[in-house]
């Protein structure tokens, strides 16, 4: 919440991604999915996943570790006193977040092009079929390969349909 509030007193920003430290993300597929969407508008968006979905107090949530995307008229509302007040310092962010977007009334955009696991842990045929924007976790991976393999558009292993190549 902190970072929210930080962000909504930021003049120059149109998006937040809040993802964790072990995430690998492709700056330039990233800018390009979200051409897609206008920033004045209430958009959460990245890989969803369930809480209980199926009982009247479940809520779905965007996972963490894959990115979790939000506009700046979204960051704006979240960081409104009383809006979304986090209950304690070790609460999941992702799902604490997931509670606040369903009491806001806030759908979330469901994106396959971002990942909870490792390149491995997917068929590779489904991956083949897209151009992702992350993965998550490097835990028996090399990242600056699976970057290469995955993420980057300019390499040799990647997909060169973009000329843009951002740095994080």
């Amino acid at each position: 919440m902190a970072i929210i509030r930080r962000v909504a007193q930021l003049t120059s920003v149109q998006w937040l991604a809040v993802v964790d430290d072990d995430t690998l993300i492709s700056v330039s597929r990233l800018r390009t999915l979200l051409s897609c969407y206008n920033s004045k508008d209430l958009v959460a968006l990245g890989e969803k996943y369930g809480y209980g979905a199926t009982t009247a107090r479940g809520y779905s949530y965007i996972t963490g570790g894959g990115g979790m995307i939000f506009s700046k008229t979204l960051v704006e509302q979240l960081a409104k006193p009383g809006m979304c007040e986090c209950p304690s310092n070790d609460i999941p962010d992702d799902m604490f977040l997931g509670m606040c977007l369903k009491h806001a009334s806030v759908p979330i955009i469901h994106s396959s092009l971002f990942h909870q696991g490792r390149p491995v842990d997917y068929p590779e045929e489904l991956l083949e079929g897209e151009l992702p924007v992350s993965f998550h976790r490097y835990w028996m991976l090399e990242p600056m390969q699976a970057f290469a393999r995955w993420l980057d558009d300019n390499s040799p292993a990647g997909d060169s349909s973009s000329d843009i190549h951002s740095e994080l």
